[in-house]
């Protein structure tokens, strides 16, 4: 079986779309399809596919506060398909996303890098502390706002 990894382009919007809608999960915030859009025109959608199709996928979904237009990331959407879980890939897809992020916008700032989990989430909340992010009781204004 091949598996690959790649960043999503503009062509693979409807699979993406497909992918997430076809697999419903109550700790992935639904997202519109102009949310998707936009994050895969900036390059923050990656995706993990095998002969099936699309198995896993993660994005960063770009924010502008309406108070200091700066660019925020709200790292989100992850999932992995059952098969595919216990090897690792939300790693790879939180470092992915992060080196994205701080490569390619230049406005992004280590600081400003949040993915909201809710707080039952047990494993995702532990996978991302071990990596280095911290808990907050909320966000920056600027992430609520839009």
């Amino acid at each position: 079986m091949k598996v690959n990894l790649a960043r999503a382009a503009k062509r693979d919007l409807a699979r993406i779309v497909k992918f997430y809608t076809g697999n419903p999960d109550p700790n992935v915030l639904p997202r519109s399809v102009k949310d998707y859009a936009l994050a895969i025109s900036m390059g923050t959608v990656f995706y993990l596919s095998d002969d099936t199709g699309v198995v896993a996928a993660t994005a960063a979904f770009p924010l502008v506060g309406k108070t200091d237009n700066l660019l925020y990331f709200e790292y989100g959407g992850t999932f992995i398909a059952p098969l595919y879980r216990g090897f690792g890939l939300q790693y790879i897809f939180v470092a992915a996303r992060i080196c994205n992020s701080v490569l390619f916008s230049m406005n992004c700032v280590p600081d400003r890098i949040y993915s909201f989990i809710k707080p039952t989430n047990i494993k995702s909340i532990s996978t991302l502390t071990k990596m280095g992010f911290r808990l907050t009781a909320s966000a920056p204004d600027a992430y609520l706002e839009p």
